[in-house]
């Protein structure tokens, strides 16, 4: 019974070992240093980041580089400053509204969403086929004019998870044959051993 229960957690240990190596998440700070490099810091700057549990990070990571660069950033309310779904003009007053509030007559809103994707990468030999899965983000960037909401740039990245190649090799399962070999393998030695004085 006790043993049985070791080898249960010692492949839970294995899996998640597995599982956590598989979960790589985008490297942040070459990320936002990416970000920076196509923000325009000539007016003040409302930075919103769409990048689920990576986006207070990322946040904090670009925030503390454009302050290096020398940027006006303000903060606002939330909902403040969100792209409207469909151009009203009431839209556009409350935005100017609240610019007028901060003390400005424009400004600029930075938005950030990451998108995750999966490259499959393939590898095939003689006696073997595996594939590999790794994920790719997509970070795409648009500066809006503020309050008339024109589109002034928009640009994109993407960033590959960096994976090590023994998370790699964890990764690639077990073809079909490959049993079959395994076993046709052994039955030659035990026929082999077995038969031989």
């Amino acid at each position: 019974m006790h043993k049985s229960l070791w080898l249960c957690c010692l492949l839970l240990i294995a899996s998640v070992n597995m599982l956590s190596g598989l979960s790589s998440g985008p490297s942040l700070p070459e990320a936002s240093r990416m970000i920076v490099q196509h923000i325009d810091t000539g007016e003040p700057i409302f930075l919103e980041i769409r990048a689920g549990q990576h986006s207070n990070t990322l946040a904090n990571e670009v925030k503390k580089k454009l302050l290096d660069k020398g940027a006006d950033l303000r903060e606002a309310e939330l909902g403040d400053f969100e792209p409207a779904q469909d151009s009203t003009s009431e839209h556009s007053i409350s935005q100017a509204r609240a610019l007028s509030q901060l003390g400005l007559a424009q400004a600029r809103l930075v938005l950030v969403e990451m998108e995750l994707d999966w490259k499959t990468v393939e590898e095939r030999g003689f006696l073997s086929y595996s594939s590999t899965r790794i994920p790719l983000y997509h970070f795409n960037i648009k500066q809006i004019a503020l309050p008339s909401g024109q589109l002034l740039q928009l640009d994109s990245f993407t960033q590959e998870a960096k994976t090590s190649p023994d998370t790699q090799k964890a990764t690639k399962g077990i073809t079909w044959f490959e049993p079959m070999l395994i076993t046709a393998a052994l039955a030659s030695i035990i026929y082999l051993l077995w038969t031989t004085q």
